[in-house]
């Protein structure tokens, strides 16, 4: 049910609305040629849908009023504001181009006029006065600039162009009372005791953005009365350039690369992807951040859905572990449109989802766990997972996507003493304790303790040769340093932890003394990683003495 407020404010747009257009139709269009009459009024009647929906559905949280909020930012309601000041903006540059019998300074009066307008457009579509301090001060002195130019321009026209020129000083200063002097209204402590105060802002607030569409509209019928006025009668080629500009701008706006779901990414620290699942959902960006005390991970995820089809449609975050495939948390949610949204590609929208994943206290540290994004929707009941079409992150099956890696730091253990090697790309091996002796077919337990002190990049494997000082002969046994469960590649600055490695010996294996030798290679490319002793010598053939350990007779 509307409130007071809110039919105060259907009221108040209503009224400046009655109180712009019946002398506007009664004492402007009417000098209008046709073709300006049908542009200006399909402009006007797409205004007047907006405006009426945005105050309709102020209040209400679905996908269709973010689309029509003239409040948000970078939605087709502030596309038509931008391509309302894109047209005053190449009108006025026709008219400089066509009224050939004006003096030169009006001309570049004209020029300069579209110049300010593209600008505008510009900032109406990218805010790009949101990061310029005392805008406001620069905004109104270009205005009171562009008035007085206006007036001396006016004065120097024929009689019959200046009704024109007061059009557009009127559609400036409609504009402008809403962009400039509502926008800065400091809520006066008469506001809520008149019944004027409405869910978080004087209701006055809320018909800024209505006046600007206004004063900009007036603006561009100005211009189109003045090429009217001042130009020779257009031909049929120009009639379908002044007709065809709107489409142009239009389409220029709506396939110009969106800078808003750019600029969230880089203020958010989001991860961009491109994930398209059944039905046209597909997720833009994610990020996740695990508390430091790793009792839950938050999830935020950035995704879309063709317009208006976002009821039932949901998403699961799981975190897989890498080793064995067991599930340690997961959660359900309902794809929400009452948070963040940004416009993506289009004009699609796209809604921020964030989740708080409980990572039970059991949580295995030093272990590497996929986090798994499923897309589902509710059909009659049941949840059906939506198969994953494309994406360009791993996919775990059809319907599931590894979205990244997730390792819970564990406190580091003591890594006293000399180290056994130094690799090049600053992993550290300290102990590699093994017992003195053993038989064949045993289990030969090898104890490897590891430090960090650079993050890894990428994925290396372990080598282990026994060599029979004697005949030569090679046992080799190759897995990852602290085996399946922490990958090399997501090795953390500072980690150092401890590996008991269980190593098989062959049944046949011959009796004698063997020395140990052991390395990394890299798995994509099998180079190995240089490496140095405690004194900084190179290894030969980068291969680490660990000693020697002697096979006793089967």
């Amino acid at each position: 049910m509307a409130s007071p407020q809110h039919d105060l404010l259907r009221f108040l747009v209503f009224l400046l609305y009655l109180l712009v257009l019946p002398a506007v139709f009664r004492k402007l269009t009417p000098r209008l040629p046709s073709f300006a009459k049908a542009l200006t009024a399909t402009l006007l009647l797409a205004q007047v849908i907006i405006v009426a929906l945005a105050v309709q559905l102020q209040s209400q949280d679905s996908v269709l009023a973010k689309l029509v909020d003239v409040t948000e930012e970078r939605n087709p309601a502030v596309a038509l504001a931008g391509l309302q000041l894109a047209l005053v903006a190449a009108y006025s540059i026709l008219i400089a181009w066509l009224a050939r019998a004006a003096p030169i300074w009006q001309r570049l009066y004209y020029l300069g006029l579209g110049a300010v307008f593209f600008y505008l457009s510009w900032d109406e579509l990218f805010v790009l006065h949101e990061g310029m301090p005392n805008w406001a001060i620069y905004y109104f002195g270009a205005g009171v600039v562009i008035v007085t130019a206006t007036l001396i321009v006016a004065w120097r026209s024929p009689r019959r162009a200046r009704i024109w020129h007061g059009s557009f000083l009127a559609g400036l200063a409609v504009s402008a009372l809403g962009a400039i002097g509502l926008e800065h209204l400091r809520f006066p402590p008469t506001c809520r005791p008149l019944g004027l105060y409405y869910i978080d802002k004087c209701l006055l607030k809320y018909i800024e953005e209505p006046m600007e569409f206004l004063g900009i509209w007036l603006a561009l019928l100005a211009t189109l009365g003045l090429i009217s006025e001042l130009a020779p009668p257009p031909n049929r080629r120009l009639r379908r350039l002044l007709m065809g500009l709107p489409v142009l701008a239009l389409l220029v706006i709506v396939f110009t690369s969106d800078p808003d779901l750019n600029r969230v990414r880089s203020k958010t620290g989001a991860i961009e992807t491109d994930l398209r699942g059944e039905a046209g959902a597909r997720v833009y960006g994610y990020r996740l951040d695990l508390a430091p005390d790793a009792a839950f991970l938050e999830a935020t995820i950035w995704l879309s859905a063709p317009p208006f089809s976002y009821a039932g449609l949901g998403y699961s975050v799981h975190l897989l572990d890498q080793a064995d495939g067991s599930t340690l948390a997961g959660q359900d949610e309902f794809v929400t449109v009452d948070g963040g949204s940004v416009l993506g590609p289009f004009y699609l929208p796209i809604f921020r989802q964030t989740l708080q994943l409980s990572l039970p206290p059991e949580t295995r540290a030093n272990r590497a766990y996929w986090v798994v994004l499923r897309l589902w929707r509710e059909e009659d009941g049941a949840y059906v997972s939506q198969k994953a079409l494309a994406a360009d992150r791993r996919s775990l099956s059809d319907t599931q996507i590894a979205l990244d890696e997730l390792v819970v730091p564990a406190a580091p253990i003591a890594t006293d003493g000399v180290p056994r090697a130094r690799f090049d790309n600053g992993f550290v091996l300290f102990a590699a304790v093994a017992p003195a002796s053993a038989s064949p077919a045993e289990t030969l337990n090898l104890e490897m303790t590891w430090r960090a002190d650079t993050a890894g990049e990428h994925d290396y494997t372990q080598f282990l040769h026994l060599v029979n000082e004697e005949t030569g002969e090679l046992f080799a046994f190759d897995q990852q340093p602290l085996g399946a469960r922490l990958p090399t590649r997501l090795w953390y600055s500072g980690l150092a932890d401890t590996e008991t490695w269980r190593i098989p010996l062959p049944a046949d294996l011959a009796p004698g003394r063997y020395q140990f030798w052991t390395g990394l290679y890299r798995a994509d490319d099998q180079k190995r990683l240089g490496a140095r002793d405690a004194a900084g010598t190179p290894y030969p053939d980068a291969r680490v003495s660990l000693g020697a350990i002697y096979i006793e007779p089967a």
